[in-house]
């Protein structure tokens, strides 16, 4: 007797960390924010040095949010959360590229001075 079991799946992920660059573009009729958000991660190697760990994240933010980033200084804490894909383009020169990035579904800014305490491992 066969059993057919249904798996949920769940592409979800939540940055908090501090808005890098913003570029604001209109494609067709619908604005798009493409901005980044670094976060950090610290621990301590085997050697007792502590380590802190800088990644970047790309994020695309459409349409309904894309206003909220206009002007915006770099610094700014932002709680990102959304979903992560991987796109492919062509470059001019034929070549083709892929990119992850979060397609953001949600996201909260704070004050520009608000303490961000880096993830411990």
């Amino acid at each position: 007797m066969e059993q057919n079991i249904e798996i949920q799946m769940l592409n979800k992920v939540e940055l908090l960390g501090r808005i890098g660059q913003v570029r604001i573009q209109t494609v067709g009729d619908k604005r798009v924010a493409n901005f980044s958000v670094v976060t950090t991660a610290s621990y301590t190697s085997s050697k007792g040095e502590a380590i802190i760990e800088t990644t970047w994240h790309n994020c695309t933010l459409w349409e309904r949010w894309a206003g909220q980033l206009d002007g915006l200084a770099m610094g700014i804490p932002a709680h990102v959360t959304g979903r992560i894909r991987t796109r492919s383009f062509a470059t001019p020169s034929g070549e083709t590229r892929h990119v992850n990035e979060v397609v953001v579904d949600d996201l909260q800014l704070t004050a520009k001075d608000a303490p961000i305490v880096p993830e411990k491992r």
